[in-house]
């Protein structure tokens, strides 16, 4: 039996995973944070999407895009855009560049992980300022405390998402629609993550 799980660990590593093969490693302190406990569903699925792009050396430089997400399970943008901002929120992911358009190419948000250390970028790819490489992990997941209004904040950020956010205070008393981004405090979410 020993001989037989040692030739398996050098052919497909030590968590018998097979080189090249990716799988979203979340440790069971997160799993059983506070911080993890207060997603809800959809949110989880947008979390087990980007992480399943880390593989011990990009933390930091991952992205999520729309073109990416349907086949991973995500259902819609507004519930991808939604999620990752309920993410950030809960201190389970940091973003590490805001998505932008440079020399005519849109550029994707990038990630980080929380429960990971920020990795180097990659070259040609830049962090925003006040991001910073970090060989240990923030960790800030486990010091999230959940606020008593945080199923209003989940509401919140989901009608923006979708691109309408009710506003009972409209000029003339009635209720308004606003897209994303018009209303005062309102956090613009580019189209291309």
């Amino acid at each position: 039996m020993r001989r037989r799980l040692d030739r398996r660990a050098r052919t497909t590593g030590r968590l018998g995973v097979a080189h090249g093969e990716r799988y979203a490693l979340l440790p069971r302190e997160v799993l059983e944070s506070e911080a993890y406990r207060a997603l809800p569903p959809p949110a989880v699925v947008v979390l087990l999407a980007l992480a399943v792009q880390y593989y011990g050396t990009r933390n930091g430089s991952l992205a999520l895009t729309w073109a990416d997400a349907p086949a991973l399970g995500v259902r819609s943008q507004a519930q991808l855009y939604g999620c990752l901002r309920i993410l950030e929120a809960a201190d389970l992911i940091h973003c590490t560049r805001r998505g932008l358009l440079r020399g005519g190419r849109q550029l994707p948000n990038l990630w980080a992980l929380s429960w990971r250390p920020i990795d180097e970028a990659a070259a040609g790819v830049t962090y925003d300022t006040g991001t910073s490489i970090s060989p240990t992990p923030t960790n800030a997941w486990a010091r999230w405390k959940k606020p008593a209004d945080w199923d209003e904040i989940v509401r919140t950020i989901r009608r923006r998402a979708k691109g309408t956010l009710k506003i009972a205070d409209s000029p003339r008393g009635e209720t308004a629609t606003h897209p994303v981004g018009s209303g005062k405090g309102q956090i613009p979410l580019p189209p291309w993550g």
